[in-house]
């Protein structure tokens, strides 16, 4: 059996923001704002057609909407919405909290 130190090690081993990454910067204040930057692959899937539509999305949301996302910078954010999907978010406005 794994004990819960174990567990929690082992999530940290993968945690999804970079180390190196500024940490007073924010990703998931409602005073976040972040555009859907479409693939416009030609296979594109349908789900991401359909987030594309609905291109600004609130920092508070990001979690629930694409539970799979990694933060690649201070800007930029990979959705993962399925395997392979080279969508992303891109920063509209940052939020002025402390």
């Amino acid at each position: 059996m794994i004990s819960a130190v174990e567990a929690v090690l082992a999530v940290q081993e993968k945690t999804w923001i970079p180390t190196d990454l500024d940490t007073s910067q924010t990703f998931f204040s409602a005073n976040d704002w972040w555009n859907y930057i479409k693939s416009y692959h030609p296979n594109m899937c349908h789900q991401c057609d359909f987030y594309g539509d609905m291109p600004f999305f609130s920092g508070n949301d990001l979690r629930i909407t694409f539970p799979y996302l990694e933060i690649v910078d201070e800007n930029t954010i990979a959705v993962h919405v399925h395997n392979h999907c080279t969508c992303e978010l891109q920063r509209v406005f940052r939020s002025l909290e402390p």
